[in-house]
């Protein structure tokens, strides 16, 4: 689980990896997003970064529909969390990677306002059906600092690391909440930074605090 202000390059970062792993091992991916029409959304800029910023010299990459192909071979794809259990039987051998982009709600965006009915057992299903048995893959849950009081951290139990950035919730499970001071001084500074200077919105988006969490009624026992 990583946890991050906006804008330091979550998705980014993650992108960009899942292209290297497939260069690198023809392990693909699969991205992931709650509904259907977020996949929309995102397939149209999801490589939009990496051909700007031209990461990958000397390789040819592309969308087409939902799936994301590098030198003409299928990399990886973009699904929708809702309609997960439509590919149970799927086979998917070379699947290593899944990355869960924004799984925590974020109650002011428009239209995406609940998590799906029985979602964690979906996400789970997900996994299940597409890494097998096999050993070697991983999951990536990433999200900006909305709430704590979410279906997946109440799940597994997770808290907040203390004094560190990263903290292990169990063997096999790591989160990492994440302020990057250089980040933070560069967005106070720029022109929407003093926009938001002084507010709530700046102490979430900026400062990485969860904006729908309120800690003014904990102080140090007397």
């Amino acid at each position: 689980f990583i946890i991050g202000p906006r804008g330091p390059g979550k998705t980014y970062a993650l992108t960009k990896y899942c292209i290297e792993q497939f260069i690198k091992t023809g392990h693909q991916f699969i991205w992931v997003r709650r509904f259907t029409k977020e996949v929309k959304e995102c397939a149209g800029a999801f490589l939009r970064d990496m051909l700007k910023n031209e990461e990958f010299p000397g390789h040819e990459l592309a969308m087409k529909g939902r799936k994301v192909y590098v030198d003409g071979k299928i990399a990886g794809e973009l699904l929708a969390l809702a309609t997960a259990d439509d590919r149970k039987s799927s086979p998917t051998p070379d699947v290593y990677t899944l990355v869960f982009d924004e799984f925590i709600i974020d109650n002011g965006a428009k239209g995406y306002r609940h998590y799906l009915p029985g979602e964690i057992t979906t996400f789970l299903t997900l996994i299940s059906s597409t890494v097998r048995q096999r050993p070697g893959w991983s999951v990536w849950l990433l999200a900006n600092a909305v709430t704590v009081n979410n279906p997946y951290f109440i799940y597994w139990n997770i808290v907040l690391p203390y004094g560190k950035d990263i903290a292990r919730v169990k063997d096999d499970i790591l989160i990492e909440y994440f302020h990057n001071a250089k980040f933070a001084e560069a967005a106070k500074e720029s022109q929407f930074g003093h926009l938001v200077a002084g507010t709530e919105y700046a102490e979430y988006a900026i400062d990485n605090q969860f904006r729908l969490d309120d800690n003014t009624f904990i102080c140090k026992r007397p």
